[in-house]
């Protein structure tokens, strides 16, 4: 992917903006020759693509022939190293070896050589610069942002020049100087998010970096907003941000720099998905209203407490587990997107009533005062069972009916939320039902009633997320065609 602009972009987008090269590699693994080369760049989809190429003296000609099959069974390997001139550090991580081909030579002296040619997977690319050196910023790249980007109102200023020097004897000395490009760029393409002990500047990526097909974010972290997160709040950070821009954004790698914006590090991951060109051309549902120009600056006030909000419930609810399955749903096609997403929403309603945020915990009665009340009719019920082939199950179940039902446990998750259920909900979960259990008859459901289901799931797991993370404002109801703005008391579809 070459890139002539004159901005410079390892300040701007990771580190295979340009193809990367690594020469004499060492590789602890079977190949059919001396490794001279492993080139990596980006496909079309954005997945990291690398071969390794080298030269062999042995007469071998199989195209066919696989090293290892990618990841099926066999462990993947690290690949670590020192490239160009031992000035940087270099780790490919969960590498494969794959399919090989050779091309046979002669040279001048009537010997023959062969070059051979190896295809390998990496996930992650790690490559440090200045070792031991502490970075001042860290900033994290990412593709499938949302087209819509009124809420970046803050705005950046990009001045670039290059300038020609020419200096002759004649002319005593004389050093003359042109400016032969100079651009000066105004735009308005980011909002600065600041927490208790931290900030970070959330923006868009300038349009001729990272694949025209999707619209790039960076999220850059300094000191000098309180701290650099760790790693783990980060994913985290991602995770919130997705939720609130409708969009699953994708990390593709970070930079590293030093007070004087040297890199420090750099590092390349691949996109989380397969067909990630199609994710990121498709449309985002904010659960909340951000590109009005009333409410341009409502992402920087709301975005905060809700970082704080997540980081504190992410673990004991499992909030990570729960987005993750309303992203693989919103994915899947219609008629199979629900019950994963429900699914999310049942990962929640557990955790929720093992928490001490629930009055119920999902429960009629506590057991020790359930034990208490029919201790002695049990007895009785057990001795008229012990001659009964499922006595023992039986007696079980009653024994535990102090329990809710899954069904109850739900309703009663939603009442403890204060997440009243209107009849369009009620349906997209009766779908949820249907398709897991049962078979729907496609042939009498149109395909506007099964995506209005779907719009109606996402509103709900809207409001959940929105009201376990402590926001009191509006949604968005996308089940109308107004796609009005509603209290989250209120239900979808009304």
């Amino acid at each position: 992917m070459p890139n002539n602009s004159l901005l410079p972009f390892w300040l701007e987008w990771e580190i295979l903006q340009n193809e990367y090269s690594i020469a004499n590699p060492s590789i602890e693994k079977k190949l059919p020759g001396t490794p001279d080369t492993i080139r990596i760049w980006r496909d079309d989809n954005y997945k990291i693509i690398a071969e390794i190429e080298g030269t062999s003296h042995e007469f071998w000609f199989d195209d066919s022939q696989n090293f290892e099959s990618s990841g099926l069974t066999l462990p993947s390997f690290n690949i670590m190293g020192k490239n160009n001139h031992d000035t940087e550090e270099y780790e490919l991580k969960y590498c494969y070896l794959g399919g090989r081909k050779s091309i046979q030579h002669k040279n001048f002296l009537k010997t023959f050589t062969s070059t051979f040619q190896t295809e390998l997977t990496i996930q992650e690319i790690r490559i440090l610069r200045q070792k031991g050196k502490q970075p001042v910023w860290l900033t994290e790249w990412y593709l499938n942002g949302p087209s819509m980007n009124d809420f970046l109102y803050r705005v950046t200023e990009r001045i670039t020049a290059k300038s020609y020097t020419r200096k002759r004897d004649v002319l005593k000395n004389k050093i003359e100087q042109f400016d032969t490009a100079k651009t000066d760029e105004l735009a308005k393409d980011f909002v600065f998010i600041k927490c208790s002990d931290f900030g970070f500047i959330l923006y868009k990526i300038p349009a001729q970096f990272g694949p025209k097909w999707s619209n790039n974010l960076g999220i850059e972290y300094r000191n000098e907003f309180g701290r650099i997160p760790d790693e783990e709040e980060r994913v985290a950070i991602g995770e919130i941000i997705s939720f609130i821009l409708g969009k699953h954004i994708l990390r593709v790698g970070y930079s590293s720099f030093d007070e004087s914006g040297h890199l420090i590090e750099q590092g390349a991951s691949n996109p989380w998905g397969d067909n990630v060109k199609h994710v990121c051309q498709s449309g985002h549902f904010c659960p909340i209203h951000i590109h009005h120009f009333e409410t341009i600056e409502l992402f920087e006030s709301v975005l905060p407490l809700m970082i704080e909000k997540y980081f504190e419930l992410r673990k004991s609810l499992q909030l990570n587990e729960v987005l993750w399955r309303f992203w693989i749903g919103s994915e899947l096609p219609l008629g199979e997107n629900i019950p994963i997403m429900a699914s999310g929403i049942e990962i929640l309603s557990k955790r929720w009533f093992e928490s001490t945020k629930s009055n119920s915990k999902g429960k009629y009665l506590e057991k020790d005062l359930y034990d208490s009340l029919t201790q002695n009719e049990f007895l009785i019920i057990k001795e008229k069972l012990q001659n009964h082939k499922h006595g023992d199950k039986i007696l079980n179940k009653l024994q535990n009916c102090y329990n809710m039902g899954s069904n109850e446990r739900l309703e009663n998750f939603f009442e403890e939320l204060n997440i009243p259920l209107g009849a369009l909900e009620r349906t997209a979960m009766k779908y949820r039902n249907i398709m897991i259990h049962d078979s729907i008859d496609y042939s009498r459901i149109t395909r506007e009633e099964l995506i209005k289901m779907y719009l109606a799931y996402t509103c709900l797991t809207h409001r959940v997320l929105l009201k376990v993370l402590g926001y009191d404002g509006t949604y968005l109801d996308y089940s109308m065609k107004e796609r009005p703005e509603k209290p989250l008391n209120q239900s979808v579809g009304e």
